[in-house]
């Protein structure tokens, strides 16, 4: 018996380690709907998982995306979205394009960390990033971090997908509080305009003791119940 208690002592300790994920809420962010603005397809809505990440659609029938051309301005636009996750290792995208184009760098990712920690990422057409749907330009991606999760023929002439991107943020926000994600948009109309449907992020877990330490903690757990006795 005793044995047996020390055992489960350092099981305890050890436990196993895996990645946490999150869905971000984006319903205070979401201006338009995706049904009603490309006008087919019936889009991912509510929860979703893909390669075992889960996501967090609109609702069907409401507003089930951040729409970049909106409000139709020319210029650029940005969205911010507010966060509070401690040892962010990776932040997971659903995010397309309403147009393709060749023209580089016209979308920011930046990531903001309550310590001072900071990240960007510059995306462009062909690479992290294409449009939604078959004929408006650009329909391919390179990036080994892009990964299309949602296909839906309508017809020869209408086509659409949605694609998932993998952020990986240094290492100085495993010890930081990732607070805010903002993306600038620097498209127009007809020229990009990012139309973004879902965030998950991807947390580190929690540092596990290593075996000597563990091993010692048990030690301790054993002479304890040993003077209880």
């Amino acid at each position: 018996m005793r044995r047996v208690g020390l055992f489960i002592f350092v099981l305890g300790l050890s436990g196993s380690a895996f990645a946490d994920f999150t869905t971000v809420d984006l319903s205070g962010v979401y201006n338009e709907n995706r049904s009603f603005t490309l006008g087919a397809g019936t889009f991912p809505t509510g929860p979703r998982s893909y390669s075992s990440i889960p996501f967090q659609f609109g609702a069907a029938g409401a507003n089930d995306f951040w729409n970049g051309n909106h409000d139709h301005l020319t210029g650029n636009v940005a969205v911010n979205i507010s966060l509070s996750q401690e040892r962010t290792q990776k932040v997971h995208t659903v995010m397309s394009t309403l147009w393709g184009t060749s023209i580089p760098n016209l979308i920011t990712l930046e990531f903001f960390g309550q310590g001072g920690s900071y990240y960007r990422e510059d995306w462009s057409g062909f690479e992290q990033i294409r449009s939604i749907a078959k004929g408006i330009f650009l329909n391919s991606t390179s990036s080994p971090n892009t990964h299309q999760i949602h296909y839906e023929f309508v017809n020869t002439d209408t086509q659409f997908w949605h694609d998932r991107q993998e952020i990986t943020l240094p290492e100085s926000f495993l010890t930081d509080t990732l607070v805010n994600f903002k993306i600038t948009d620097r498209g127009g109309q007809g020229l990009q305009r990012v139309a973004l449907m879902a965030v998950t992020l991807e947390s580190a877990p929690a540092p596990v003791p290593e075996p000597a330490s563990m091993f010692a903690l048990g030690l301790g757990g054993l002479a304890l119940f040993r003077r209880r006795r």
